[in-house]
């Protein structure tokens, strides 16, 4: 362990390399993507001569030329300055793990588009996801595009929305071990979660139908409740 952990590369030489595995490093187009890509998390370095150092560091890792990279990042860095000062702070907590893995397994697997985006689109629940808004582009994305990918689905995004998606693709809990796997966890994991809000729903309509002396629908919904306790249950076995 001490061994491999002396060799090892640089934070930001593992963010570098991972951009190599997500965009066309044999075109400047791709090569300046993938700098893109790992822009936001130079921005977060607090020094500025640390900032520039890396900033350096990285675009000659990725073949780019430095003095247009250094420009790039000094207009963003001043971009989000801007709009920094000019939108109120948010103090919410990121996007559910679930939802950052489901989407990390989707861009980089065609295997697990294939598996999980139709039943993916049938779920109710996505209008209420943290990440609804990035999720609808990128099942968009799919149904025009054979071959999604980061900077594809950030240019559908509005400013908000690309701040969170580059948020959830460097996340630490990121796994490309088994991308088809990883998405059909996540998928069960909401699939559940819907069933069991459904479930909260019917409950509280047989409920108030009681309370409102409709004898009639309250039986209908415990019926229906029944029906969809004995579906789960199937699901369950299966």
């Amino acid at each position: 362990y001490r061994a491999r952990l002396e060799k090892a590369g640089g934070y930001f030489h593992f963010l570098a390399d991972q951009a190599r595995k997500r965009f066309d490093m044999r075109s400047g187009e791709g090569r300046y993507e993938g700098f893109q890509f790992l822009l936001g998390a130079i921005q977060r370095i607090p020094d500025k001569l640390e900032r520039v150092a890396i900033a350096n560091d990285v675009a000659g890792y990725l073949g780019v030329e430095p003095g247009m990279i250094l420009d790039q990042f000094r207009k963003a860095a001043s971009d989000r300055k801007n709009t920094v000062a000019a939108a109120p702070q948010s103090k919410t907590a990121g996007p559910p793990a679930v939802e950052t893995l489901l989407l990390n397994a989707l861009l980089g697997s065609e295997e697990a588009r294939v598996t999980v985006l139709p039943r993916l689109r049938a779920l109710r629940s996505v209008e209420h996801f943290k990440t609804a808004k990035i999720v609808r582009a990128l099942l968009l994305l799919c149904e025009q595009d054979d071959a999604p990918n980061y900077s594809k689905l950030e240019a559908r995004l509005e400013e908000v929305d690309r701040a969170l998606l580059a948020q959830m693709v460097m996340a630490d809990e990121n796994s490309e071990s088994d991308w088809p796997q990883q998405a059909l966890s996540c998928l069960e994991q909401l699939e559940g979660a819907e069933r069991e809000m459904r479930a909260g729903e019917l409950q509280a309509r047989m409920k108030a139908a009681e309370r409102a002396g409709n004898l009639k629908e309250a039986m209908e919904l415990m019926a229906e409740l029944d029906r969809f306790g004995a579906t789960k249950k199937r699901r369950i076995a299966g």
